[in-house]
């Protein structure tokens, strides 16, 4: 059976990427020491740097451009935190005298944000942002937990769910946590009701310092450190009522960082270990684990933040060790079309909350059917059913299936169909 030319070159495209050869990203410019924090945007990464500055990238940092005008740069002015909520990219930095401003938020307007502007709170910076629907929450020195319905114009306490000062603050599925960050000892707090009343959910961790933390396949995984590099990495189905311990693990440390890779499979990584032992690890049943680490050697495995954006992933380990690679089953795209980041198939952002994009191609005028599918193979939604020009298309999806409702967090299979080509790829919901 013959294919024709444009049934081999959608094959050529949606060829998989070799894995696990990780690439040097490079330091945005007159950025000390590199970039601290790494964030996944709907259409670009952006990265915080070791001098305050934000950073984004739309080609997967080959090339960086300033987010916005009006930051101070200070001698030591490192990005603590960072959130995009509503149109609002909120940004906070520590390692500044207390005359300096620490905390600022700029505003989308088109492709571009605005001059970043300082919010309410100076006294210092915000150790952790997270965030529930447009509801804003921040861990602050001296303070518990506070809150913003304004996107950080202005923030009110609340309720303290303990004695500490010392918090990490992180929010999945619409439940608020708040972690006391105390060695072998401490407790985690959830809230149901948006911080007006708090459970204890923390108890048989060992520690409630939670170093990383992610909700995957219908649960929480939250990674607590006992100091010495030593950690675990536990499971709850019910949101921390009830822990499960995973092990064994294939590092005998603390999980530093989490992430989603496109085939749905959970990455983590670490920084107390070795080459040869290896510092990412993926696995769908947290039982098998493959080694990602690939071709990186002393330092560069080391590996404090790992984000997953546009196929690829993006790992950071402190100053001058900041790589990407390609995420298993990733796309490969056509170095010689127009725009090499549109492939003929693919969603952007993946993982992605509260929406995605999905970019298409159709190589010749014709109908096209595009829809979601849940992973027993049920149909969720038809997105394209309709006749469409050749050429590059593009549909979002916000989650939600044919009657309106939203769906749950999980992966999902996106399906084209266009004459007699059909494919296939997945994708993962976070909320």
């Amino acid at each position: 059976m013959k294919c024709s030319a444009v049934a081999l070159t959608v094959l050529f495209l949606l060829a998989p990427i070799a894995s696990a050869q990780w690439i040097p990203v490079p330091n945005p410019p007159d950025s000390f020491q590199g970039i601290e924090l790494f964030y996944p945007g709907e259409d670009r990464i952006y990265a915080g740097t070791f001098n305050g500055r934000v950073f984004g990238s739309t080609d997967h940092a080959d090339t960086w451009v300033e987010v916005a005008d009006g930051l101070p740069e200070g001698d030591y002015s490192v990005v603590s935190a960072m959130v995009i909520v509503g149109d609002w990219f909120v940004m906070s930095r520590f390692g500044l005298t207390a005359e300096d401003d620490r905390n600022f938020r700029s505003q989308r307007v088109g492709d571009a944000w605005s001059t970043w502007e300082t919010i309410d709170y100076q006294e210092s910076n915000l150790f952790s942002l997270a965030v529930i629907g447009e509801t804003l929450f921040a861990a602050r020195g001296g303070t518990v937990v506070v809150r913003s319905d304004d996107f950080g114009a202005s923030w009110s306490p609340v309720v303290a769910p303990g004695e500490s000062a010392n918090w990490r603050i992180f929010a999945h599925e619409g439940r608020l946590f708040a972690a006391e960050q105390v060695n072998d000892s401490g407790t985690i707090y959830r809230s149901d009701d948006l911080g007006a009343s708090w459970t204890e959910v923390g108890a048989g961790l060992g520690s409630s310092y939670v170093f990383s933390e992610i909700y995957w396949q219908g649960r929480l995984l939250v990674s607590v450190h006992y100091g010495d590099g030593d950690g675990s990495l536990w499971s709850s189905l019910d949101f921390g009522d009830s822990w499960e311990e995973i092990t064994p693990l294939p590092i005998s440390h603390v999980v530093t960082c989490m992430a989603i890779a496109q085939d749905g499979r959970l990455a983590i990584g670490t920084w107390n270990g070795n080459p040869q032992g290896g510092t990412i690890w993926l696995s769908d049943d947290l039982v098998d684990w493959e080694n990602y680490t690939g071709n990186l050697g002393f330092p560069n495995w080391i590996t404090y933040s790992l984000v997953a954006h546009d196929g690829w992933f993006f790992k950071g380990g402190g100053p001058n060790t900041e790589f990407r690679a390609p995420q298993p089953g990733a796309t490969a795209v056509d170095e010689n079309v127009t725009n090499a980041e549109a492939p003929v198939l693919a969603a952007h952002p993946n993982p992605f909350h509260p929406r995605t994009t999905l970019r298409f191609e159709v190589p010749r005028p014709g109908h096209v059917r595009l829809s979601i599918f849940d992973v027993a193979g049920r149909l969720v939604r038809t997105l394209v059913n309709e006749s469409r020009p050749a050429g590059r298309h593009s549909v979002s999806w916000e989650g939600r299936d044919e009657s309106g409702r939203s769906v749950p967090s999980g992966v999902y299979l996106y399906r084209m169909e266009a004459g007699n080509f059909v494919a296939t790829q997945r994708m993962v919901r976070l909320r």
